[in-house]
């Protein structure tokens, strides 16, 4: 509760500052230093590989409410999130604040309404942050990527940037620090940061290169944000010998 009156605070005085208003990119940044400070309170460490974008699309697996604090951590972003985070304790408040991009099960039948809201950050120049999975996962395997959200990037003209996220810990499996399925936020808060640390690891790709085709991105960016989960599951059965 501290961090989050300090991260209210922090909000009231930029926008008092900006006289009301708050652009995307005021947006992202206020969300970056909060969830910096969000995710040193939950004991939550990171290990970063390449670079953030500074614009564009950016696209990852899913494994919970911790990748969005991580992400946005390293790359002020704006998210797109579904319509129910909204009215999520904590999540919600912080979501609100930051710019997200909400959308319904409802809005996403209307393609062009939900690409027209992606499009304007992207045309703003901003990261928008996406988990095309669509739903966060145990981490046992990354599900298929749903192209729509690519074809938004396509249009605007923006880069799409692949990046992978796991995480560690000694007390806990990677499944068990997922929040996903039918976990609950608050005891699946608990459990998460009851160990000594948590451990994320991000790595970052390249933009992909020119793409006109939604489906070939959402191919390429699936492929590789795969390729380099099983990369680290290895690792880790490696240095399990």
């Amino acid at each position: 509760m501290v961090v989050l009156s300090g991260a209210a605070f922090r909000f009231g005085w930029l926008w008092v500052r900006r006289r009301g208003a708050l652009s995307l990119r005021d947006r992202a940044l206020w969300a970056s230093g909060t969830s910096r400070r969000m995710l040193q309170a939950f004991g939550v460490d990171s290990t970063v590989s390449g670079e953030p974008p500074p614009c564009g699309l950016l696209v990852s697996n899913h494994l919970g409410y911790f990748d969005i604090f991580l992400y946005s951590a390293l790359a002020p972003c704006i998210f797109i999130s579904k319509d129910e985070v909204r009215s999520w304790p904590l999540l919600g408040y912080l979501a609100r604040f930051a710019g997200t991009v909400f959308i319904n099960r409802g809005s996403a039948r209307d393609g062009s309404a939900l690409l027209a809201q992606i499009e304007a950050p992207l045309r703003e120049g901003c990261v928008v942050m996406c988990f095309p999975e669509s739903a966060s996962t145990d981490g046992s395997h990354v599900r298929p990527f749903h192209p729509l959200l690519f074809e938004a990037a396509i249009r605007a003209q923006a880069p799409i940037t692949p990046a992978a996220v796991s995480f560690w810990s000694e007390a806990l499996s990677e499944d068990r620090l997922a929040y996903w399925g039918d976990d609950t936020l608050l005891p699946h808060l608990l459990q998460a940061t009851s160990p000594k640390r948590v451990r994320g690891q991000v790595k970052f790709g390249a933009a992909l290169p020119e793409v006109t085709d939604r489906k070939r991105a959402a191919a390429a960016a699936h492929r590789w944000v795969a390729d380099r989960r099983e990369e680290w599951k290895e690792t880790e059965k490696e240095s399990a010998v």
